[in-house]
């Protein structure tokens, strides 16, 4: 799978403002310190490769979360790890396979976004 090209210091904040987290809960996801994440998103550090990839992950698993679900909803640090995890084990398919396997997840979603609905009412 080919990585899109990211401006780290923008993406991050967006990603983190998109989440509605504060820079210490993302701090906590990517294993780092709340200080590192303010030094990234005002450009006065680079992230490692290691931070690089898992950002990267985050954010494409947003993608693709965009993608089945159609909207933006914040996400708690257990589904943000899930994402990235499901993320991962995603890249690793042959491109058919990983084309499947999105399809089935966005079944899966809308399914359950199809019974939340119903409980509700």
């Amino acid at each position: 799978m080919r990585m899109r090209m990211f401006d780290y210091s923008a993406e991050i904040k967006a990603y983190r403002k998109r989440q509605e987290m504060t820079q210490e809960e993302l701090a906590e996801i990517l294993g780092v310190q709340a200080k590192y994440i303010s030094l990234l998103e005002n450009g006065k550090r680079s992230p490692s490769g290691k931070l690089q990839k898992k950002m990267e992950e985050l954010i494409l698993a947003e993608d693709l979360k965009k993608e089945c679900a159609g909207e933006e909803m914040p996400a708690t640090n257990n589904e943000v790890e899930l994402q990235m995890r499901i993320f991962r084990k995603l890249s690793r398919l042959q491109p058919v396979v990983r084309e499947q396997a999105v399809d089935l997840i966005c079944q899966i979603l809308d399914m359950m976004s199809a019974r939340e609905q119903t409980k509700e009412k």
